[in-house]
């Protein structure tokens, strides 16, 4: 999972008040986790996000059950090295995400695109209901893969036209928002109060600019698109855990909070 970093501009306060009329008034749980879980144990939730590597076609079968929606992470621009896709992937990986020992993904190839749609099918094979595309804004115009974003923007599409049903949900990339607006279900922002620095490894929040930059992202969302918006923040201590719960209350946003490894469920 990759944490967003925002450009800090100035933009005008974005009243809470709006966000709690276009959203559920209701905490809608969902989770997010990258450790494996024993299915029969996770129940009642409207999303649950999963690492697909840790199951089969069985045990997602259970989760939906269980649970409204099952969806598989996965990331278009990122491989980590210890993938089962990484060996036929690495004519096209450089560089190195230090924070998660990830390469970038050169989607400008078609062969590499190709070999994500692959991967992407393998994993919908098992089941799930939907994706997580995360590492969008690798092509945004601070990433590592500026200039693909034409190329991110069609592999999305053409996974929501070969499966109609598919519910994705992007993680940020509120700049492809106009070019996804008909092809993902659904956006997950991270760290809206919360901030984790990774070269301290400490926990605290976010500041008052980047804050009302990211509200100002929600509230264009809601009010252009028909897309739900879910929140996941993190935390170490039940104090930041109440203080940051109080505060998506307010805005009335399906929420979910953890630490930073997301490697097991946690409750608010």
């Amino acid at each position: 999972m990759q944490l967003i970093s925002i450009l800090l501009l100035w933009v005008p306060f974005i009243n809470a008040s709006y966000l709690k009329t276009k959203v559920k008034a209701e905490h809608d749980k969902f989770i997010v986790c990258y450790g494996k879980l024993n299915p029969m144990n996770i129940r009642g939730y409207s999303m649950v996000i999963l690492e697909p590597e840790h199951y089969n076609t069985e045990d997602i079968e259970v989760f939906k059950q269980n649970n409204t929606k099952v969806v598989a992470y996965i990331s278009l621009t990122e491989i980590n090295k210890n993938s089962k896709y990484y060996e036929s992937l690495l004519p096209y990986v450089f560089g190195s995400n230090q924070v998660w020992g990830s390469c970038y993904i050169d989607i400008r190839e078609k062969q590499a695109r190709q070999i994500v749609a692959g991967m992407a099918n393998d994993i919908l094979s098992k089941g799930f209901n939907g994706l997580f595309l995360d590492n969008l804004d690798n092509v945004s115009e601070w990433g590592k893969l500026k200039g693909a974003e034409n190329e991110l923007v069609c592999m999305i599409k053409h996974l929501k036209k070969n499966n109609s049903d598919l519910f994705l949900v992007q993680n940020s990339g509120f700049f492809l928002n106009d070019k996804l607006v008909n092809s993902t279900d659904a956006v997950l922002l991270e760290s809206l109060f919360s901030l984790y620095d990774f070269t301290t490894n400490t926990y605290g929040y976010r500041d008052e600019i980047s804050l009302k930059i990211m509200q100002k992202h929600i509230k264009e969302t809601l009010s252009k698109t028909a897309k739900e918006v879910y929140v996941m923040e993190y935390a170490n201590t039940p104090k930041m855990k109440k203080v940051i719960a109080k505060k998506l209350q307010k805005l009335g946003v399906p929420y979910y909070i953890s630490n930073i490894n997301l490697q097991e469920v946690t409750n608010d």
